[in-house]
């Protein structure tokens, strides 16, 4: 394998270790309504939220931290194709 491949396959991986998105998912109460599945589908019913912290200074707390998602970060298929599309185009924070 060229050694730049070798990079690259690294790069993709140590991508995956960096948290980029935060998701809140927020479910019914009824634990029966949160999933359905078939082998044709899967259905999840809720509200996601999402946020990232990519500019935000590394936290000097050493126990918690208390973050904020905004309403209007809701993840529908719109702005989720909006992520992916970001993401593969290596345009994300």
């Amino acid at each position: 394998m060229p050694t730049g491949e070798s990079r690259k396959r690294a790069k993709n991986f140590n991508d995956l270790c960096v948290p980029v998105i935060l998701g809140l998912l927020i479910l019914p109460e009824d634990e029966d309504e949160w999933i359905h599945w078939t082998s044709e589908e899967l259905l999840i019913r809720g509200c996601m939220y999402w946020a990232e912290f990519s500019s935000e200074e590394v936290s000097a707390n050493s126990a918690t931290v208390n973050v904020r998602l905004e309403k209007k970060n809701v993840i529908n298929l719109e702005t989720l194709n909006e992520m992916l599309e970001k993401i593969a185009k290596e345009e994300w924070p």
